[in-house]
C-alpha cells in the first residue's frame, strides 16, 4: 500500500538525513560482505592488507574475549573483514551522531530487517554500539511476517547465536531491550555482564530462557561459583521492568518461586515483574524469610506496581502496598478478587482479565437450558457457550476504580448484553478499553424491548482509547457499536478489526454515530474488515482537524479505481493547504 498511498507531505530534514545514513550503511554492508567472501576465497590473505596489530586490536573490541561463543569462520558474519569494518563504522557513528539519532536509526532498521537482503545484518551490527539507548531485536507482533521469521531463525542457529551475542556485548548504555522468542540464557548472561544501565527488559515468549538465565540478572550471588565464566556478571541493579510472559504452559518448565524471590531480593528497583507464577515467588520472598531466623517485621516491602496472578491476591497485598496494575487469570473466584481490589486506596491504572481455555465456563445468559442440557438434565450433545465468568460481579465490585481495562479472551468466549451493560454502568472513570476477541451474541426478547441494548449511548466522559479486535457479531451490530462509542465524546483512538466481514459497519452506521458524537478529538482511526467507503474517509479527514492517521483503507469497501481518485483529491487539497499532516495507510 506504500505505492497506493504515496507520501503526501514532504519528509522532514531529520528523516531525510536518517534515510541517507541507513542507505550508506547498507552500501557499506554490501561491500563488507563482498570483502568477507573474498577473504574466505583468498584463504585469509586479507590480513596482509591491514596489518596484524591493528587487526588484533579491533577484533578484541569487536569480539570480547570473555564471550564463550566464537564467530563462525564459514559465514561472512564471522570473518575479520566483516567484523573490522563493522567496528570502524560503529565507532564513527558513536562519535558523530547523538544517542537519540542512533535510537531512531536502530528502530527503522529493525522494522523491515531481512537476512536475505544484503547489507541489513551489517547495518544492525553497526547500530549496536555503546551509545545506543533502545533496541528491539525481535517482537511477537511480527511473527506472521516471513522476513521476521527468517530473522528469528537466523538468530537461533549456529551462525546467528554468536553474532547476536557479539552485538549485545557492545550495548553498555542500553536502557530498553526487547527480545521476544529468541532470548536465551547466554544472552541474559551477556546482558547482565555488559548492560549495567538496563531499565526495561522484555523477553516474553522465549522458551529457551530458564531459571539460571534470570539468576544472571541478579549478578554474582554470595556463595556462587566464580568459575562459570572468566568474568562474572555484575547484574542489572537498575532494572525496573522485566517482562517474561507468556511462558511455557508446562508447569515443570515455569520459573521456580525461589528464583522469583531472588529477583525481588536482589533487584531493589524492580516495579514490574511479569511472570506467570509471580504470586508463588512473592510468597516465597515473604514466607521464606519469616521461616528463617529473620523476623517477619524485618521483611522489606516490595516496590512492585504490577501483579500477575489469580485469586490469591489478598495474601500478598500487605507486602506489595504499591500495586495498581493487575494481570489476572480468571477463575471462579473473580468476584471475590474484585472485592479485594475495591479495598485498595489507589486507583486501578490497568486491569487485564485473561480468559483462557482453562477458566471456568458458564452457560451463556441467553441460551436456554434445554439447548445445553440433554434429556434428564445431563450434558447433551448440543453446543456449549463460554461466557465472561464473573465479569459482571467483578465490575460491580471495583469497576468504579478502573482506568484501563483489557479483556483477553479466546474466540470462543461470548460477550453478553449483561456484560456490556455492566461495563457501561460500573466503569464511569474508564480511559481505555480493549477486547482481544469481541464476539457478541445477543438474543432479543421482543415482548420486553426491540433493542438488544439501551437505545441511549453509554456515557464514557473520560474514554480516550477503544480497541475491538476480531469482532464477530451476527445480529444487532449497529446497535452495539452505537451504544459503546456514541457517548465517548473525548475518544482519541478507535481501532476495530473484524474476524468475519462486518457489513453492518457501513457509511450509514458512521452517520448514525456522528449524529450523537462528532468525534471532535479523534486522532487515530483504524478499521479492518468493515464496509466503509472512501466517502467516509474523506468526511473524517475533512471535518476532523485533529486526525493524524487513518488506516487499513485497502480492507474497506473500496474499488481499485477509486483509490486513484482518492489520492488525486488529497493531493489537490494538499496543494491548496486544506489538508493537515495525516498518515494514510
Amino acid at each position: 500500500m506504500r505505492d497506493t498511498f504515496p507520501e503526501l507531505f514532504p519528509s522532514s530534514l531529520v528523516a531525510i538525513c536518517e534515510e541517507r545514513v541507513l542507505f550508506l550503511l547498507r552500501e557499506a554492508g554490501r561491500a563488507s560482505e563482498r570483502l568477507a567472501d573474498a577473504e574466505r576465497n583468498w584463504n585469509g590473505k586479507y590480513d596482509r592488507y591491514h596489518g596484524s596489530q591493528v587487526s588484533a586490536g579491533l577484533m578484541s573490541r569487536a569480539w570480547p574475549e570473555w564471550l564463550a561463543a566464537t564467530p563462525n569462520p564459514f559465514h561472512y558474519t564471522g570473518s575479520q573483514a566483516f567484523l573490522l569494518n563493522g567496528q570502524i563504522c560503529r565507532e564513527f557513528l558513536s562519535v558523530f551522531l547523538a544517542s537519540s539519532v542512533l535510537d531512531s536509526l536502530s528502530m527503522q532498521s529493525t522494522q523491515n530487517l531481512d537476512v536475505c537482503n544484503s547489507g541489513d545484518i551489517f547495518t544492525f551490527m553497526v547500530l549496536c554500539g555503546e551509545r545506543l539507548g533502545r533496541l528491539t531485536i525481535h517482537q511477537h507482533c511480527a511473527t506472521e511476517n516471513p522476513e521476521s521469521k527468517s530473522w528469528a531463525n537466523f538468530l537461533q542457529n549456529s551462525i546467528g547465536d554468536p553474532f547476536i551475542l557479539s552485538c549485545l556485548s557492545q550495548l553498555s548504555s542500553i536502557s530498553s531491550l526487547c527480545v521476544h522468542h529468541v532470548a536465551t540464557n547466554d544472552m541474559l548472561y551477556v546482558i547482565s555482564t555488559v548492560c549495567h544501565r538496563l531499565v526495561v527488559l522484555d523477553i516474553s515468549h522465549s522458551n529457551k530462557v530458564t531459571d539460571i538465565g534470570l539468576v544472571h540478572l541478579c549478578g554474582l550471588l554470595k556463595g556462587s561459583s566464580a568459575g562459570y565464566r572468566e568474568v562474572g556478571p555484575r547484574g542489572c541493579r537498575y532494572l525496573r521492568e522485566l517482562y517474561f510472559n507468556p511462558q511455557s504452559s508446562a508447569v515443570e518448565d515455569q520459573i521456580m518461586p525461589r528464583v522469583t524471590a531472588c529477583l525481588l531480593r536482589h533487584l531493589p528497583a524492580l516495579q514490574v515483574l511479569d511472570l506467570a507464577n509471580l504470586h508463588a515467588g512473592i510468597e516465597h520472598y515473604y514466607k521464606g524469610s519469616r521461616e528463617s531466623t529473620h523476623r517477619q517485621s524485618r521483611v522489606k516491602p516490595l516496590n512492585l506496581i504490577h501483579y500477575t496472578g489469580s485469586d490469591q491476591l489478598a495474601d500478598v497485598m500487605h507486602i506489595c502496598p504499591k500495586l495498581r496494575n493487575f494481570k489476572l487469570f480468571v477463575t471462579e473466584k473473580l468476584p471475590q478478587l474484585g472485592a479485594t481490589l475495591k479495598s485498595l486506596n489507589q486507583c486501578l491504572d490497568q486491569v487485564t482479565l485473561v480468559y483462557n481455555q482453562h477458566h471456568v465456563s458458564l452457560p451463556h445468559h441467553n441460551v436456554p437450558q434445554e439447548d445445553i442440557l440433554g434429556v434428564g438434565g445431563a450434558m447433551g450433545g448440543g453446543p456449549t457457550h463460554t461466557g465472561l465468568t464473573g465479569f459482571v460481579q467483578f465490575l460491580e465490585a471495583c469497576g468504579s476504580k478502573i482506568c484501563r481495562l483489557d479483556v483477553d479472551s479466546t474466540q470462543d468466549t461470548v460477550i453478553s448484553r449483561e456484560d456490556l451493560v455492566a461495563f457501561a454502568t460500573h466503569c464511569p472513570q474508564i480511559e481505555a478499553i480493549s477486547f482481544s476477541n469481541f464476539r457478541v451474541e445477543i438474543e432479543v426478547d421482543y415482548r420486553v424491548s426491540h433493542a438488544p441494548v439501551p437505545t441511549k449511548p453509554a456515557y464514557f466522559p473520560f474514554l480516550t482509547s477503544a480497541r475491538f479486535n476480531n469482532v464477530s457479531i451476527e445480529d444487532h451490530g449497529k446497535d452495539i457499536f452505537r451504544y459503546l462509542v456514541g457517548g465517548a465524546m473525548d475518544l482519541e483512538q478507535l481501532n476495530i478489526s473484524f474476524h468475519t466481514p462486518g457489513y453492518f459497519f457501513s457509511d450509514f452506521l458512521l452517520d448514525d454515530i456522528l449524529l450523537v458524537n462528532d468525534f471532535a478529538h479523534l486522532q487515530h482511526f483504524n478499521l479492518r474488515g468493515g464496509a466503509l467507503t472512501l466517502i467516509s474517509a474523506l468526511r473524517l479527514i475533512s471535518s476532523r482537524p485533529k486526525l493524524l492517521s487513518i488506516g487499513e483503507l485497502q480492507h474497506w469497501d473500496v474499488e481499485p479505481g477509486e483509490l486513484n481518485t482518492f489520492v488525486q483529491i488529497l493531493r489537490r487539497a494538499r496543494s491548496l493547504n486544506l489538508l493537515q499532516d495525516i498518515h494514510i495507510y
